[in-house]
């Protein structure tokens, strides 16, 4: 089995070429959870008001 491989190429050299991406800070994952958190709510408020709404046309 060779050894690992050489890593000091031009290929390995350019950003693009990565295979993987590094790990995200907490901050932005906290703030990827705030987002995602947020748009749940917003979600559960128009079903909310849309079934009011609804509600509101039928007694008519």
């Amino acid at each position: 089995m060779p050894d690992a491989p050489d890593r000091t190429g031009p290929v390995h050299a350019h950003p693009q070429h990565r295979h993987h991406s590094p790990a995200e800070p907490p901050s932005d994952f906290r703030s990827r959870l705030a987002i995602g958190a947020h748009a749940v709510l917003i979600s559960l408020a128009g079903g909310a008001v849309t079934a009011l709404l609804s509600g509101t046309l039928r007694a008519f």
